[in-house]
């Protein structure tokens, strides 16, 4: 029984809520948030919980009458809800930037760990096995410095909660490992390529959008990727923390609301459309405040963003032929070539195939368990001082004309073969068939598929200077103002007679090579002269 005078009942009831939960409102969105567990929530459940707390006390006021020994009930409306709710938020607002504002902390599922340590802590008692203070003895407390605090730690050294939206719901054991993951990062991603990978995790976690990247994923079907996202979305709680916007869809009116909030927005086998307007994919990448209209409200909302971006694709989807540098820097482009096949359906030669792999289809149970993601959170914690001493991601990760061109190759099929392989000049010449095949292998190499000999043609005459003509005396073409450089051009033979089935055996193979070349390079002195 809750036994309060008319006019003070519903500021007792708020006073009540508020002693009984740890509640705050986000000014910026007049948004309740509750905190449970360690971190705060957001959503329609703190809600829910304020006005069943509500409902709940109502039930139980009695208010006097003029007879002192009679009470009557609490009459509750939704009028009187509501008031009551107004007087919650306006005793517990609170800024969305006081939230996550020590980017050294990662809230963890039991407790908080902090990269250069919480001061002046509680240590264990070094004179006891347990590391109690036994309170019959004068043991002397002992102070310092620690890396990982519980809740209830932290609570009493600070006297109140650390605010965070975010919790990796994984808890923090020093010395666990994550063999399952680091080799399954190592089949998709290649062994040199693993120490990025988790410095990506770690940057997922980060508070901030300082580094400015996002992410792609590349490579065939069947290649990982989606495994990968499955595992990034159970070890992150991807359900309260991810949004899934395409990059297609991004410049689209009222999409960026939709990242608000989220810590990665994610995406999974982005269709194969040209990418638009790409204003919002920089503005999220590297800004550090967004804001976006939202149907059926005035005015733009505006938050403070943390929000990264990872996306996979078979293919780097096409993006406008003026798409500059500012686009193309903020890329990080991770290749994934080797392929997982169905044990019965592997041949002798994909066993063989070192790219190759048996596909266990168990592997998210093994990947996605309390130990291997224990040990995760290790290895993330060693990633994110990585970086952050750096101070930036690897450079090699930051050839942006690179990236360009590597993206491009969709966009121009022949010009990063043309810039890494070949020469430009009034005096270079090379044959037609051998160019031709030697540029598709090039793109297969890259995970592009093979253009036609039209295309191929067309694209080079935007070169100045390029002409194909045909070779005196021959119905042959050839490449006039290009030519392979020397390093590739005995592989551009191999390249050309790979594709002619011939009957001949292995020796008389080797033979008509030599002549084809020896043929090849006396034709291009008859042309000089």
């Amino acid at each position: 029984m809750v036994d309060v005078t008319e006019e003070q009942t519903e500021r007792t009831i708020a006073r009540a809520i508020m002693l009984n939960n740890n509640l705050c409102t986000i000014w910026e969105t007049d948004e309740f948030c509750l905190y449970n567990g360690g971190y705060f929530h957001k959503g329609t459940e703190p809600m829910s919980n304020v006005r069943t707390n509500i409902n709940t006390i109502a039930k139980e006021v009695l208010l006097p009458t003029k007879d002192p020994n009679v009470f009557k009930p609490y009459y509750y409306s939704i009028s009187k809800r509501n008031t009551i709710i107004e007087m919650i938020k306006t005793d517990t607002f609170t800024s969305i930037n006081e939230f996550d504002k020590d980017p050294q902390i990662i809230c963890i599922k039991n407790g908080l760990y902090k990269l250069n340590s919480f001061d002046n802590c509680l240590l264990p008692n070094p004179l006891t096995k347990d590391g109690s203070y036994n309170t019959s003895k004068s043991h002397p407390l002992v102070f310092g410095k620690k890396n990982f605090l519980t809740f209830d730690e932290y609570i009493n050294r600070f006297e109140k909660p650390y605010k965070t939206f975010i919790q990796v719901p994984t808890e923090y054991n020093p010395k666990a490992e994550c063999l399952i993951i680091d080799q399954f990062l190592t089949d998709i991603f290649g062994f040199d390529t693993v120490p990025l990978v988790y410095e990506m995790i770690a940057y997922f976690l980060m508070p901030h959008i300082r580094y400015q990247k996002a992410f792609i994923l590349y490579g065939p079907p069947s290649s990982g990727k989606t495994t990968f996202i499955t595992m990034l979305w159970k070890f992150l709680d991807g359900l309260k923390n991810f949004s899934g916007v395409s990059l297609q869809d991004l410049g689209e009116r009222f999409q960026m609301i939709n990242v608000m909030g989220t810590i990665l927005n994610v995406f999974d086998d982005l269709p194969d459309d040209p990418i638009g307007d790409t204003k919002s994919f920089r503005q999220i990448v590297t800004n550090e405040y967004l804001d976006s209209e939202v149907k059926h409200l005035p005015e733009h909302v505006k938050w403070h963003n943390r929000t990264k971006i990872l996306v996979s694709s078979n293919d780097l989807p096409p993006v406008r032929k003026k798409e500059g540098n500012p686009f193309f820097r903020r890329w990080i482009l991770i290749a994934c070539y080797n392929t997982f096949k169905e044990t019965d359906l592997m041949t002798q030669e994909d066993i063989d195939d070192p790219t190759i792999s048996p596909k266990d289809n168990n592997l998210i149970k093994k990947l996605c368990t309390p130990e291997e993601f224990s040990g995760l959170i290790n290895k993330i914690i060693e990633a994110w001082i990585r970086l952050e001493k750096r101070g930036y991601f690897p450079k090699e990760w930051n050839d942006t004309e690179y990236i360009k061109n590597l993206w491009m190759i969709n966009t121009n099929p022949v010009q990063l073969f043309v810039n890494e392989c070949c020469t430009v000049g009034n005096v270079e010449k090379t044959d037609y068939e051998i160019f031709y095949h030697t540029l598709n292998k090039f793109r297969a190499e890259h995970n592009a598929k093979p253009i036609t000999k039209h295309a191929c043609t067309q694209w080079l005459h935007r070169i100045p200077g390029i002409k194909k003509k045909r070779k005196t005396k021959s119905p042959d073409y050839y490449y006039d103002g290009i030519s392979i450089n020397d390093s590739s051009k005995s592989e551009s033979i191999e390249v050309l007679y790979d594709k002619i089935e011939l009957e001949e055996e292995e020796d008389n193979l080797d033979q008509f090579l030599e002549a084809a070349m020896e043929k090849t390079k006396k034709e291009y002195e008859e042309e000089n002269l």
